[in-house]
C-alpha cells in the first residue's frame, strides 16, 4: 500500500533532517509517491527549494512546519503540532501557514500576549526601545535618538 510521506524533514531542520529537498523529492518519485509533504522544524526554511524540486520531480508538493507549543506565558515547550497546506485556493493555505509561523516567532509580552510589532501603540510603549524618546515631553520635543545603534 502506497502512502505519501506528509511529515519530513530536511537539511534545513538541524538534527532533525539530513536530505536536501531535491533529494527527498527524488526518492519520493522514485517511490511512486504523487505528493510529499515538507514539515521543517519551526519554520518554512525549506519551503521555496521543496516545491521546484517536487515539481521538477513530478510530485505535488505539501508545505506544513513542525511547531512548538508553549505554555502560556511562552517560556517552556509543552508540545508540537503539524500545520499542513496544499496548494489550493490561489495560495490561501500557504498564506495562512505563514501567518501562523510568523506568530508562533512573534514576541509576546510578560502575560504571555502576542505583540504585534506594527502597532504603533507597542512602539510608544515606555519599555520598548523607542519608548522613551517618543514619550519624553510635548510632541516633537524629543532630542533623543530612536535608533538602538546610536547614542542620544
Amino acid at each position: 500500500m502506497r502512502f505519501p510521506h506528509l511529515v519530513t524533514y530536511s537539511s534545513y531542520s538541524w538534527h532533525y533532517g539530513v536530505s536536501t529537498p531535491r533529494e527527498l523529492a527524488a526518492a519520493a518519485a522514485a517511490q511512486g509517491a504523487t505528493h510529499l509533504g515538507l514539515t521543517d522544524r519551526d519554520g518554512l526554511y525549506g519551503a521555496v527549494k521543496h516545491v521546484r524540486a517536487c515539481l521538477d520531480a513530478g510530485v505535488t508538493p505539501v508545505l506544513g512546519a513542525d511547531l512548538a507549543l508553549a505554555d502560556p506565558a511562552g517560556r517552556k515547550v509543552v508540545g508540537r503540532v503539524v500545520l499542513l497546506a496544499e496548494g489550493h485556493d490561489a495560495g490561501a493555505g500557504y498564506g495562512d501557514l505563514c501567518a501562523l509561523v510568523t506568530r508562533a516567532h512573534a514576541p509576546r509580552a510578560a502575560d504571555g500576549t502576542v505583540l504585534d510589532p506594527l502597532d504603533p501603540a507597542g512602539l510608544l510603549d515606555p519599555a520598548s526601545p523607542l519608548g522613551p524618546s517618543g514619550t519624553s515631553g510635548p510632541a516633537g520635543s524629543s532630542t533623543r535618538s530612536a535608533s538602538p545603534t546610536r547614542p542620544a
